[in-house]
This record gives structure tokens, C-alpha cells and sequence, in this order.
């Protein structure tokens, strides 16, 4: 009886089987434990922008200054999400369109700061649009569920941002001119609180540009004399953004 090769194949059966079988309790539990996207979300989100600091400020001569001279304003927003496990931990892909008006008194006064030799002259300025900003950053989003529904969660986000500063024009009786700007775009971060109620969401999100150049360019109408002239603006978009949203 030829009992080798039986047994070899017997042998070579069961540990073909046991690995298989173990195999597959691997994967199983991995599949468990992985932290590979499980589930992914969106969120649409509306709210108010807040200028802060420079951004905000209206006090030099508009000119020589990095002031924004900026005002609140709307803001929107859409964002996606993939969620890692059980792990409460998200990367979230996020796509707002920030706004801000221009505050006219500021403006004024920083022209007539500019033109002093006119003295203190009447002002009338106009703003085309307002300050827009469309930011896409990307970062990591943790959340805690308190209750079932009720989480606390908060976000950093970095990225790149769109930026227009309002074009100005504005007309006295000794001096009129405008000021162009290009729109530019620069690296930005956010960080946010906030909470979610099964759909809604809640929440502030401190937004900032920190470092944008904006090639400028002016004009002006002076006893009958006309000049031109470019430069370029240093200026920093810092805001804090309260919304809400809605939970897909």
C-alpha cells in the first residue's frame, strides 16, 4: 500500500484548510479595525463673517496702509467629509465663499488721511463689490458624541484662498481718483468649534489669510492734472465666522 503520498495530501489538505480559515478571521478583523473611510457626509453651511484686526481697521491713510476697512457680511459654504472607523476622526474637504463690506466712513476718512493737502474735504466714495474671499482647505476634523445625536466637534483646516479687494473710487471738490486691485490669491488656515444635533449643525470658525500682496493701482484727477500710479498692498484677512448648516 503506497500510505505516503495519502498522507502527504491529507497533511498538505489540512494546512491548506487552516490557513485559508485563518486568512479570513484575519481579514475579518481588520476589515473591523481598519481605518479605512467607512462612511462619507456633506454639509451645507450659511452664516455671518466678522472682519477682525487690520482687516477691520480704518484709522492710516488708505494709501500706506494694510486696513481693510472691511465690514460683515454673508457667508456660504459646502463641505465633504469621510469618516474613519469608529474613531470619531474625519478628514473634511471644505469650499466657502466669504464676504465683507466695506465700511464708507472708514474709506473716507483714510482718502482724506491721504490727500491732507485738501484738508478736510467732502468725500463721496463708491465701492464696486465688496471683499470676497473663496477659500479650499483640507485638514482633520474630530468629533465626540455625548449623546446619541449630540456630539462636540472641532476642525483645522489649511489651504488656499481666493481674495478680491473692492475696487474704490470716490470724487471731492479738489481731488478725485480710484483704486484698482487685482485679485490675488494666498495660503490660509481655519480653525473651528462647534456642535451637531443629529442634522444641524452649529458652530465659529476663525478664518485667516495672514500674508496677501495685492498689486494696486491708482488714479487721480488733480487741478486739472491726471496720474497713475501702481503699488503693491500688504494686507491680512482675519475674520470669525458664525453659522449654521445642515447635515446630509
Amino acid at each position: 500500500m503506497e500510505t505516503g503520498p495519502k498522507i502527504e495530501h491529507t497533511i498538505t489538505t489540512i494546512w491548506f484548510t487552516l490557513v485559508m480559515a485563518a486568512s479570513c478571521t484575519t481579514a475579518d478583523d481588520a476589515l473591523r479595525m481598519s481605518f479605512l473611510p467607512l462612511e462619507t457626509g456633506f454639509q451645507l453651511l450659511a452664516g455671518l463673517n466678522l472682519a477682525m484686526g487690520a482687516f477691520a481697521d480704518q484709522d492710516q491713510p488708505i494709501k500706506s496702509t494694510n486696513d481693510g476697512f472691511a465690514g460683515p457680511g454673508p457667508a456660504i459654504g459646502a463641505r465633504g467629509h469621510l469618516t474613519f472607523g469608529s474613531s470619531g476622526l474625519d478628514i473634511v474637504l471644505d469650499l466657502s465663499v466669504l464676504t465683507a463690506t466695506i465700511n464708507k466712513p472708514g474709506i473716507e476718512h483714510a482718502i482724506r488721511e491721504e490727500y491732507a493737502f485738501a484738508g478736510n474735504m467732502n468725500v463721496d466714495t463708491k465701492a464696486r463689490m465688496w471683499w470676497v474671499g473663496i477659500p479650499l482647505t483640507i485638514g482633520p476634523r474630530l468629533g465626540i458624541e455625548v449623546r446619541p445625536g449630540f456630539a462636540f466637534y472641532g476642525v483645522g483646516l489649511f489651504g488656499v484662498a481666493f481674495i478680491k479687494m473692492p475696487d474704490i473710487s470716490f470724487e471731492s471738490p479738489i481731488v478725485a481718483g480710484t483704486y484698482e486691485h487685482t485679485p490675488t490669491v494666498g495660503a490660509c488656515v481655519a480653525g473651528e468649534l462647534g456642535v451637531t444635533f443629529t442634522h444641524l449643525v452649529c458652530g465659529a470658525r476663525i478664518f485667516a489669510a495672514p500674508s496677501l500682496e495685492i498689486d494696486s493701482h491708482e488714479t487721480l484727477s488733480h487741478a486739472g492734472v491726471d496720474t497713475s500710479d501702481r503699488y503693491t498692498r500688504a494686507n491680512a484677512v482675519q475674520s470669525v465666522i458664525l453659522f449654521i448648516g445642515y447635515r446630509f
